[in-house]
């Protein structure tokens, strides 16, 4: 599988405070995505991450967070909605990154 650096970016959905604890093979998960956050990184791919309901749910997770790169292509945006499509600040990022 080829990777194509103009339709690549790594969204990562509600990986949040009282979300990530029912969840099984939670460890498994977000190491993962730690390897994921590192890879798109350095590849210099944008990382997009989504929060549902922060004031209610809490904050993404500091095992993400931690290893969030300093740069202009990490972005972020809360949500009220469960899917991502339908919110707007999502559909305005994926215009300005030029990615369907």
């Amino acid at each position: 599988m080829k990777i194509e650096p103009d339709k690549s970016l790594l969204l990562i959905i509600d990986v949040q405070e009282k979300l990530i604890d029912h969840i099984y093979g939670r460890n498994i998960i977000v190491e993962n995505i730690k390897i994921l956050v590192k890879t798109f990184s350095v590849l210099n791919f944008p990382i997009i991450l989504s929060e549902q309901y922060p004031n209610g749910l809490g904050k993404t997770i500091d095992d993400i967070l931690i290893n969030k790169p300093n740069s202009d292509n990490f972005f972020s945006f809360e949500k009220i909605t469960f899917s991502c499509f339908p919110n707007d600040s999502f559909k305005k990022l994926l215009s300005k990154l030029k990615k369907k």
